[in-house]
């Protein structure tokens, strides 16, 4: 089993997923940002984000490849922002990774959107690994270091589950600082900032998320989900994986 499974689980980043239970709850009123609709023109996008801060759903992660073809997994606080330097679309098809833990494969996109993101050293690398440099695409390179990095995305909508141009809300630093072993009594919009966007159903909206009524996480093989259970907005009920007798 993959050693990055374990160690985005135990910081306690890995996204809810949206199954069944899609009753509207209670859920928190949309930044204005998520209230527009989606574009695919380029010009548009480099407007609207180039040149900006944006917050991480989650603290990550983010992707590094680095000169040697190697993966780095970053992950950090989801009120430190990091900075977008450019937009641009990719001249070749890509695969993009549409789900944090894995579940789902990553997808082949015609015209990926790449974002490139200085972060500085503001994101920690919690794994590593080694990719194939015959497979792998050389958009995605950044040099032998990690400040800036190049992350690909299905479409806006993808885009969107992971940076937010407003910054979380202020108890989320120590909500985030203060774990406690329960998320009883949060809300959607709280559990997005903790977690980040669900994996499942993959690419489903901010929108559609904050208005789940269950989230589950796929588990390793044989030990389960993690199950969220939501009711008038805030969560009622929680299940780990564990190890089947």
């Amino acid at each position: 089993m993959p050693r990055s499974f374990f160690v985005l689980a135990l910081t306690g980043l890995l996204a809810g997923s949206a199954l069944g239970g899609w009753t509207p709850q209670q859920a928190a009123p949309l930044p204005a940002e998520l209230s527009q609709p989606t574009t695919t023109d380029l010009a548009a996008l480099r407007a609207k984000y180039v040149g900006k801060q944006v917050w991480l759903y989650g603290g990550g992660p983010l992707t590094c490849v680095t000169s040697n073809y190697s993966h780095l997994t970053l992950l950090g606080p989801p009120w430190t922002p990091v900075r977008i330097e450019n937009v641009e679309l990719a001249q070749k098809p890509i695969m993009v990774r549409i789900s944090k833990t894995n579940v789902f494969a990553p997808r082949p996109v015609a015209h990926a959107l790449l974002l490139t993101l200085r972060v500085g050293e503001t994101l920690k690398t919690v794994s590593s690994s080694r990719g194939n440099a015959p497979t792998e695409s050389p958009q995605l390179v950044t040099g032998s270091g990690c400040e800036t990095v190049i992350q690909p995305f299905v479409d806006e909508n993808h885009l969107r589950r992971l940076l937010s141009l407003t910054p979380p809300p202020a108890e989320i630093q120590s909500l985030w600082n203060n774990k406690t072993p329960s998320n009883i009594g949060l809300t959607h919009w709280q559990m997005l900032w903790l977690r980040g966007a669900p994996d499942s159903p993959p690419l489903a909206s901010v929108a559609a998320v904050l208005q789940a009524g269950v989230w589950v996480t796929p588990g390793p093989a044989g030990y389960g989900d993690w199950i969220t259970t939501f009711q008038n907005g805030r969560v009622v009920s929680e299940s780990a994986p564990r190890q089947a007798p």
